[in-house]
């Protein structure tokens, strides 16, 4: 005796992932089950949106299913499964036939904390529930088997870029070089208490400059 079981699965995707203070994300769920496989039933997904971020709206709910958004409480059994601060996002999906051509695909969009600090991650974890029985209930029951399925996506806030150049790159004993250090924050993006540390080798010297007109003022000290 062969028992072919439901086999559904989640895919999450962020777009852009790399982004600013401010900026609008659209995440993308996709629920599937694979060919050849049994209805998988009472379906939904639980989608934690981190602290960050702020819900916008749903930008595409296909036919059949329904989705809402809480705040979250805290970790299960006490809370509704989400992280305190986060936003959570039920998706009822009901039953997904196998196959491609019947997945279910939800998008909602999200706005970036205008305080993102550079190179800050934000990542949020999709989680889908789906069992053997269509008993119209999420809540498992005794003679029914459950499959659970994850997919995540992570979104960067973009960073600072660094350049450094020198003039003449040879020089004699004695001889004047001006070393350049470039630093450029992306609009939108935030740096907070940040140092830049150039080591110099031993045998040179130095002497002090300031930043150029027109760009922000640095502190500058030798050690």
């Amino acid at each position: 005796l062969r028992i072919v079981e439901p086999n559904p699965s989640i895919a999450k995707s962020a777009n852009p992932v790399d982004v600013i203070g401010g900026q609008t994300v659209t995440y993308r769920l996709v629920a599937s089950n694979a060919n050849g496989r049994p209805p998988s039933h009472d379906t939904f997904v639980i989608d934690c949106l981190p602290a960050g971020i702020t819900f916008g709206t749903f930008t595409a709910t296909p036919i059949g299913t329904s989705a809402s958004t809480a705040a979250g409480t805290g970790p299960a059994p006490g809370g509704n499964g989400c992280a305190v601060g986060t936003t959570r996002i039920r998706w009822e999906i009901g039953t997904v036939i196998a196959g491609t051509l019947n997945r279910k695909v939800l998008t909602y969009t999200g706005v970036v904390d205008p305080a993102a600090v550079g190179g800050q991650q934000y990542t949020n974890r999709a989680t889908l529930t789906g069992s053997t029985l269509n008993d119209l209930t999420p809540t498992p029951n005794p003679v029914e088997r459950t499959y659970t399925r994850t997919s995540q996506a992570t979104v960067t806030v973009v960073g600072l870029d660094i350049t450094k150049g020198v003039t003449p790159t040879e020089a004699t004993i004695g001889e004047d070089v001006d070393y350049t250090v470039t630093v450029r924050v992306p609009a939108d993006v935030n740096y907070l208490q940040t140092s830049f540390v150039d080591t110099l080798p031993d045998g040179v010297s130095t002497t002090l400059s300031n930043t150029s007109a027109g760009e922000q003022p640095a502190a500058v000290s030798a050690a």
